[in-house]
């Protein structure tokens, strides 16, 4: 109620700053207004806070935040952080106690949890009581700390039956992200409502609360006193259901104004205000009966003279929503029937910031706003047909003077990612590496910046022309001389240096394919013919190349009949294979089935050669096992057992070949003695 009062002759003196004649020989320069409205929120059904902001002054951003989660049960706004502006106070979600910041101020230092609506958000505090929660309000409650406390309380289920607590918190730090207990205590029974404001005018704001209890059913309480007693009233016959605090007659203390239902007609007042006059509380002069009873009274200053003026909603009758004009400001009268039955709750603000107090009330489904209350029952209104949980409802300038969205200096860069592909075992032209033109959108063109790999991956190179943008990241040369076949990724980190760059860091994924070598032998199939007689042994070449060199391989001249018992088990003719760590040879087939050959023998590495595992009628060696190389395979004719022998020579190249179609290779060796065989074709069975 004080800021309010203060922000009403705030008003007053820019207008006479405005009109009075100055004495200066100069021209005054015309500032632009600053727009100081409310904005409203709400919670829908599924308990999820939202905010309407019905004014957006020209050049600002329309505050549409809606909270991440859902399940809230009440809430309340005030200035949480002392930054000019008013936060959201939520209570439930499991016992939860949330401070929102729906607009974070610019010079805030704190990183924002969000953006909503081009406007950043914080969650600026979390507490997590014993018990779920029932009432909140916010208040200046600690005189010597700057901005809002808040009040709330929460059920318990504590020994010497204490069935409800209540707290007040108070900000610990500047930022409004540390909060500790100003003050508590603990009750017997539920106190169901709670609204801050200041009563006696003296120090702190004061609470009045309301409970079922016979005893103290209505209590107005100093909080910085200890909860001390400012008056409080029992109840007999009757139930309190609402409580306000404003400055309803001019001057002096400010007024408490109660509503209370009874059970059937009554002549007893319905709405009473205690004032303080003669050093007492009292209501002389300020009971009102109505019938049906009103059930929720709230106030408003609606022709902005800084006192405020009470209204009252009841569910029934004629009329339903109705002023109490205790000040005598001469407006008209202002009662109206409303559209329905439901309206439980009602607020007052400065919507559109003509420095006058609108009304909005709510029910189940819609949010109706009286645009011009002050010209009485005639005021045109503003309904809003949303979905809402029908009983909470809060008013507060969320963005202060208006939130300015400015568009952020924005790394650009002309291609958002780098792909290329390798055969295993090569790597790219340095000449020809990959470049990124790195550019920034907005009002700084020259931006100093870093870049770095995020994994520090050793297969490829990164740097830039220039520190400075515009400039090219450089991406390359990429190698795949020590990668085996398959797809790796990184991402390039480009960190702005000393300024602000909406998308920094930037990161942007690297990725490296790495293909299978493909490799071959030549010929591929050798063919040995002897007379028969013939002593001498014959030597022919198989050569082992690569287009990409450096692959090693392993190799083995089998027999026959356990290359084509493989072939049989497996379907077809093996093109994939490896060699166990026994030396055992597994081959598997395009499916993937394995079948295992056991090795005759290992090679026998020489000075000069290798010679593989062979066959007892034909040797095979080379000069080393990294393509490309030339195996030579001798025949020895008198170790020839049959007029034809048949063997299979397997080339199994290292991992680089290890994808599908092949890192196998085979070729057929077959050694005749009779010329009228050798001649004739040979067909697989």
């Amino acid at each position: 109620m004080q800021r309010r009062i203060l922000a009403r002759i705030a008003s007053i003196f820019l207008i006479l700053a405005v009109v009075l004649p100055t004495h200066t020989a100069s021209p005054l320069q015309a500032e632009e207004a600053q727009v100081t409205d409310d904005e409203i929120v709400y919670i829908d059904t599924s308990g999820r806070i939202i905010v309407i902001d019905p004014n957006v002054a020209q050049g600002t951003t329309a505050i549409t935040w809606q909270s991440p989660d859902t399940n809230w049960f009440d809430i309340a706004t005030g200035d949480f952080n002392a930054d000019g502006d008013d936060e959201i106070v939520a209570i439930g979600n499991g016992n939860r106690v949330t401070i929102f910041d729906p607009v974070m101020q610019p010079n805030s230092g704190l990183e924002p949890t969000g953006v909503y609506g081009n406007v950043p958000w914080r969650r600026l505090y979390d507490l997590t009581v014993s018990g779920p929660p029932n009432i909140v309000s916010a208040g200046n409650l600690d005189q010597f700390v700057a901005g809002d406390e808040i009040v709330f309380g929460y059920s318990v289920n504590e020994p010497n039956n204490i069935v409800h607590r209540m707290t007040v918190l108070k900000r610990n730090n500047a930022s409004g992200t540390e909060w500790t207990t100003h003050i508590f205590a603990p009750y017997g029974a539920t106190w169901k409502f709670v609204r801050a404001g200041n009563i006696d005018n003296q120090g702190s704001e004061d609470i009045i609360r309301l409970r079922d209890a016979d005893t103290a059913a209505a209590q107005a309480a100093q909080i910085d006193n200890n909860w001390a007693t400012i008056f409080e009233r029992s109840r007999s016959g009757f139930t309190y259901t609402s409580a306000a605090i404003g400055q309803f007659i001019p001057g002096g203390t400010g007024e408490v104004a109660l509503t209370r239902t009874f059970p059937g007609t009554t002549e007893a007042p319905s709405v009473i205000v205690y004032q303080f006059t003669n050093n007492q509380w009292t209501t002389s002069g300020l009971e009102y009966t109505y019938f049906p009873h009103p059930y929720y009274a709230f106030y408003a200053d609606i022709n902005g003279n800084g006192d405020d003026e009470l209204f009252w909603i009841r569910d029934q009758g004629s009329v339903r929503l109705v002023m109490i004009n205790a000040g005598g400001d001469g407006l008209p009268s202002f009662e109206v029937g409303l559209d329905s039955d439901q309206y439980r709750i009602g607020a007052g603000g400065d919507i559109d910031a003509d420095g006058k107090d609108e009304i909005i009330v709510l029910r189940a489904g819609r949010i109706l706003q009286f645009n011009a209350p002050e010209i009485g029952s005639g005021s045109g209104t503003l309904p809003r047909d949303v979905a809402n949980n029908g009983r909470s409802l809060a008013v507060g300038n969320l963005d202060g003077t208006g939130y300015v969205y400015t568009q952020p200096n924005m790394f650009s860069v002309d291609r958002s990612e780098v792909s290329v592909s390798l055969s295993a075992g090569t790597e790219s032209d340095p000449a020809f590496p990959q470049n990124i033109l790195l550019t920034v959108n907005g009002t700084t063109p020259n931006v100093q910046f870093t870049v770095t790999k995020e994994n520090n991956e050793s297969w490829y190179s990164v740097g830039a022309t220039s520190n400075t943008t515009p400039a090219n990241i450089v991406v390359g040369p990429f190698s795949a001389v020590q990668l085996q076949p398959g797809t790796y990724t990184d991402r390039i980190v480009v960190q702005a240096v000393n300024a602000d760059i909406g998308n920094s860091p930037l990161t942007i994924p690297i990725t490296l394919t790495v293909f299978a070598v493909e490799f071959s032998l030549a010929p591929q199939q050798l063919n040995y013919i002897f007379a028969i007689g013939d002593t001498e042994p014959q030597q022919k070449s198989v050569a082992v190349t690569s287009p990409y060199g450096a692959l090693t391989y392993s190799a083995t001249l089998m027999p026959r009949p356990p290359f084509e018992t493989a072939v049989a088990a497996l379907g077809e003719v093996p093109n994939l294979g490896y060699r166990t760590e026994e030396g055992d040879i597994v081959l598997m087939n395009s499916s993937g089935d394995e079948y295992t050959i056991e090795a005759p023998e290992d090679a026998q590495v020489m000075a000069s050669a290798i010679v593989w595992p062979s066959v007892a009628w034909a040797t095979m060696q080379s000069t080393g096992n990294v393509m490309p190389d030339t195996l030579t395979i001798r025949v020895t004719p008198t170790a020839m057992t049959a007029p034809q022998e048949k063997a299979y020579l397997l080339i199994i190249a290292d991992e680089r070949a290890g994808t599908f179609p092949s890192n196998v290779k085979v070729a057929e060796v077959t050694s005749t003695k009779d010329l009228f065989l050798s001649l004739l074709p040979w067909v697989r069975k």
